[in-house]
């Protein structure tokens, strides 16, 4: 009799572990899902997901009756793992959430899992009410957007000044310069678009209208006048008529006259004209500006161009009519006092005048004076020029001593010639614009006649190409009859 109770007892024991083991269990699908919603009241989002805790859970608490060497029950317990994790939830609505609106959640699942791990599901239909969410905290776009302008005039730049809430959810806003927010001058207005995601603003119980704010420019500084040309050179050099003109710009910035990162300097100069200048002619120098440049920096150029006044080129006049001559005769004065000393010793003004040892001597009186003046010129080149004096002496004279048949006079002779010199003075200016700064001057030519000393100079000095001129001769050394 013991052993039948025995017998009984296992089998009752080995029945309800089969009921256990092979009965299917029900779950309730709405302990498996999370609903989450966030937002604002109005603009609430629900999402749905699979609770992988409580699906955790339930495995382990099944699990605590199933030893670790029994495959078959474990292998099944995999399985009623895996038809839960194959619930998909869904719902009628997920946006634009209010509290209070019933939402309902459908819920799906791989039946045939199910049905291998003896899963049953319960309520995949039920409606959830939303609740809790807060309503939605205005961002006040008038007092938390400005703009600030920074720059010059006319060159003003408009940049976002952000505040408060609009600053912190900034990457949720777009704004939009519907006018240039470049190139700006005080007084002008920028308008600009806000516009909102409120999608994800009401996601963390913000909202914002969209709208378009209007800015008057202001704080910009005024451009500053600058002078171009106030450290700009014109330099010269040459002679005058054909001086050349070359600018000089060092002593400006470098930035401006370099071209840096540019294919052209911002600031570069033209003259005209640059050859064949004398002095007192006008140069005009242009500035070519390049304007953005300079307004980037806070300048603007009003002058453009400017006359320049040629000077200090060696200046070679085309006559001698302003001329002091004065200047020269005072140097000559003594070398030609000698040298006219000389000739008339040499018998230039008689017949006796031969090579040599003079062939007479005479107590001489005579007048002397210049009678005519010459300015003469290369038209090329008025650098190599020459003036021609030329002078008039009227001799008087008694013969003192004579040499026998060579003399054709005799002691006692009574002798009045005329005799003109011309005297030759060359490279007039020659290193600095004085009169009396020459290379050389020489006699070379004598006559008994005027004419004929002129007609001589012309044609030895004279010709194709050179500029021969009357030069008023000065009242300290002009020939008197007195």
């Amino acid at each position: 009799m013991r052993h039948k109770t025995i017998l009984a007892v296992v089998l009752i024991t080995l029945a309800m572990s089969w009921v256990v083991a092979c009965n299917p269990s029900t779950l309730d699908a709405q302990e498996l899902v999370t609903i989450q919603v966030v937002g604002a009241d109005g603009y609430g989002t629900l999402s749905l997901r699979s609770n992988r805790a409580r699906i955790a859970e339930i495995i382990r608490e099944e699990g605590e009756s199933v030893g670790d060497t029994d495959e078959k029950q474990l292998h099944r317990l995999f399985v009623r793992e895996a038809a839960m994790n194959s619930l998909i939830f869904s719902s009628d609505k997920t946006m634009d959430l209010k509290n209070g609106d019933e939402i309902v959640i459908h819920a799906t699942y791989d039946e045939e899992l199910a049905k291998l791990g003896g899963v049953r599901f319960k309520n995949l239909k039920f409606t959830y009410v939303v609740e809790g969410l807060e309503k939605a905290r205005p961002i006040d776009i008038d007092t938390e957007l400005d703009l600030a302008f920074v720059g010059f005039e006319s060159r003003g730049t408009a940049h976002l000044a952000l505040s408060g809430d609009l600053e912190r959810y900034r990457e949720h806003f777009d704004f939009i310069f519907v006018t240039p927010n470049t190139y700006l001058s005080n007084g002008t207005t920028v308008d600009v678009h806000v516009r909102p995601d409120n999608t994800a603003l009401t996601a963390q119980g913000r909202i914002a209208e969209e709208k378009v704010l209007t800015f008057t420019v202001s704080n910009l500084k005024p451009l500053e006048s600058v002078d171009v040309f106030e450290n700009v050179v014109l330099s010269f050099d040459g002679v005058s008529d054909f001086g050349n003109a070359s600018i000089d710009t060092m002593r400006l910035p470098i930035d401006w006259i370099e071209p840096g990162t540019h294919t052209e300097p911002p600031l570069s100069f033209s003259a005209t004209p640059t050859t064949n200048l004398a002095n007192g002619d006008k140069v005009t120098v242009v500035a070519t500006v390049n304007r953005d440049w300079f307004a980037d920096r806070g300048l603007f150029v009003e002058v453009f161009s400017k006359d320049f006044t040629v000077g200090g080129l060696k200046d070679y006049p085309r006559n001698l009519d302003r001329v002091d001559l004065m200047p020269l005769f005072n140097k000559l004065q003594e070398p030609l006092r000698e040298d006219i000393q000389m000739r008339l010793l040499d018998n230039m003004w008689n017949e006796d005048f031969r090579v040599g040892n003079p062939v007479s001597r005479w107590d001489i009186q005579d007048k002397r004076g210049v009678v005519r003046i010459y300015y003469g010129y290369l038209q090329s080149n008025r650098a190599d020029n020459f003036v021609a004096l030329i002078y008039k002496l009227e001799v008087s004279g008694i013969c003192v001593e004579a040499t026998p048949y060579q003399s054709r006079y005799e002691v006692g002779a009574e002798l009045s010639k005329t005799l003109y010199l011309v005297y030759v003075v060359d490279s007039i200016m020659h290193d600095s614009n004085r009169v009396d700064d020459f290379e050389e001057f020489s006699l070379k030519f004598h006559s008994n006649l005027e004419l004929s000393a002129i007609s001589q100079f012309k044609e030895e000095y004279g010709g194709a190409g050179v500029v021969v001129v009357d030069a008023t001769v000065p009242e300290q050394v002009k020939f008197s009859d007195e």
